[in-house]
């Protein structure tokens, strides 16, 4: 049992170490030095204030939708719509700051953005929870599904009836007095980043420490055991996907106010994408994905460094970022499958003794 705990710690430290080779072996193929190249990585990450304040701007967004995803994975729910559900909510904060500003106290509508935005992408993870919970649908398909409904309507509002000009497709700017502090400027850090780690937090305190928490697991774990002790186990589900759709929607209000300061459309990119992957890696363990996700962020704002000084493209940093999550998966399957094989007991007298 103590190696195996070990090797969840040494195999992704391997995993690392074999990526970054075969990084070099890439850089050397196509006549970069992989020495300075990496240098620019490491200085791209926290070189500067405003290096390390870009390193902290893109943790964020990757450890909520992270967090997203393993909620939804403690109640055997595969969210893949979260990209969906921080659309909506996005484009929610854009045009609720923009109605009500001067109506209201700033303050006040930055808390109703909150509420209200979070509160559109937990009833749009509704949907898929309902359909999950009493029709056994397929979550990866409607969740899949209802994500090109959110981004095309999300298109639309912010080409026609938000538009904010500028030839752009995105909504108009909000004010200032609406935006999240900034920590590190002249970057866009802001207090997102404390409110993502304080949610973590809350969350890992809810699954370990309290009764809800433990029936949404144990529905995720054993659904027919949870039933058989008494848990509701369609009522679990609903309450475990929610709330992976409130975090994930944290997550598009947080890009609004604190780094775009509107709507832009497609802003999430591959944030979803990442989100998963930590979260897939680290097993549904709330420590190992902020970890991870805080490996792809430093390594995301690092390659933009990289790419500035070396011309490496970032797409190389895409590349190593897959392999490392593949060679952590296949550690991870090796992993439980030495667990599983169990030592045979010697039962003859001279066993025993030894």
């Amino acid at each position: 049992m103590r190696k195996w705990k070990l090797n969840k710690i040494t195999g992704p430290l391997f995993s690392i170490v074999l990526v970054l080779l075969i990084g070099v072996v890439i850089m050397l193929v196509v006549g970069y030095d992989p020495i300075y190249a990496y240098g620019q990585l490491i200085r791209g990450g926290f070189g500067t204030k405003l290096n390390f304040g870009t390193t902290l701007e893109k943790i964020t967004p990757v450890l909520l939708s992270g967090l997203a995803f393993v909620i939804g994975m403690k109640g055997d729910f595969f969210n893949m719509g979260v990209e969906g559900q921080m659309t909506l909510a996005a484009v929610t904060t854009a045009w609720l700051g923009v109605e009500l500003f001067g109506k209201m106290p700033a303050a006040l509508v930055v808390i109703i953005c909150f509420a209200a935005s979070t509160g559109v992408a937990m009833l749009y993870a509704l949907i898929p929870a309902l359909l999950k919970a009493f029709l056994n649908a397929n979550e990866i398909c409607t969740t899949i599904l209802l994500n090109y409904v959110a981004t095309l309507f999300s298109t639309y509002l912010c080409l026609y009836p938000l538009y904010g000009g500028a030839g752009v497709q995105q909504t108009a700017k909000l004010d200032s007095s609406l935006l999240l502090k900034y920590i590190l400027p002249p970057s866009r850090a802001n207090v997102g980043i404390f409110i993502a780690f304080f949610a973590v937090i809350a969350f890992a305190f809810f699954f370990k420490r309290t009764r809800a928490g433990f029936f949404i697991q144990a529905t995720g774990e054993n659904a027919a055991y949870a039933e058989s002790i008494g848990v509701k186990t369609k009522q679990s589900v609903i309450a475990a996907v929610v709330m992976s759709g409130a975090v994930a929607g944290l997550a598009g209000v947080i890009e609004v106010l604190g780094v775009h300061g509107r709507f832009v459309n497609a802003f999430a990119g591959n944030i979803p994408l990442y989100g998963m992957l930590a979260a897939l890696i680290s097993n549904g363990s709330f420590l190992s994905m902020t970890i991870y996700s805080t490996l792809i962020g430093v390594l995301q704002a690092g390659s933009l460094g990289m790419e500035r000084f070396t011309g490496l493209s970032e797409e190389l940093i895409n590349i190593l970022i897959s392999m490392f999550i593949l060679f952590v998966m296949m550690d991870m399957k090796l992993g439980k499958g030495k667990k599983k094989q169990k030592p045979v007991k010697d039962k003859t007298e001279g066993g025993e003794k030894a």
